[in-house]
């Protein structure tokens, strides 16, 4: 999926960084809002559903959320993730923001994942993953989000006996 940025570089700065993608084949536009925005995203954006126009954005109240909202000035339809502070982010809730957008995105477009049609939803996903780590790269001072060693041990897996000799 070919991308651009609408408004590359929206704002960069030390409490953290905005960015908003056309997704070209969708009718939203992707926006990752990482650290201390607040200001700055209820300046830019505000709710998506009707009624709730003047509705505060809040930041995340954990490590991280998902929006629907739009943009004040043009009305273009955004899906927003939110990790809210740059220094305590994993891969995993990056993923877990994307998963939340890649689903409402799915509701703009009024379609299901299903076990039938599930590869077009896999690569949408897969696509905000790349566009959301991305991001972190461009912030000074933050590493973008790994996974720990600790993440590939699965507790519940059977260890075998170190005595044991095999047969």
């Amino acid at each position: 999926m070919k991308q651009k940025y609408v408004k590359a570089d929206m704002i960069l700065n030390e409490k953290g960084n905005i960015k908003q993608f056309n997704l070209v084949i969708y009718p939203v536009d992707f926006v990752v809002v990482i650290g201390d925005m607040e200001e700055e995203v209820n300046t830019i954006y505000q709710p998506y559903e009707k009624g709730y126009e003047d509705a505060h954005i809040a930041p995340p109240s954990s490590t991280g959320c998902t929006y629907r909202v739009k943009e004040r000035e043009t009305g273009i339809p955004c899906v927003l993730i939110w990790i809210g502070k740059k220094d305590e982010f994993t891969s995993s809730i990056v993923a877990h923001e994307c998963g939340h957008a890649a689903l409402e995105i799915w509701c703009f477009i009024k379609s299901e994942v299903s076990l039938t049609n599930q590869e077009p939803f896999c690569y949408l996903l897969g696509n905000l993953m790349r566009l959301a780590v991305g991001c972190f790269y461009e912030i000074p001072g933050i590493k973008p989000p790994v996974v720990s060693k600790d993440a590939f041990e699965n507790p519940t897996r059977v260890k075998k006996n170190k005595t044991t000799k095999k047969k």
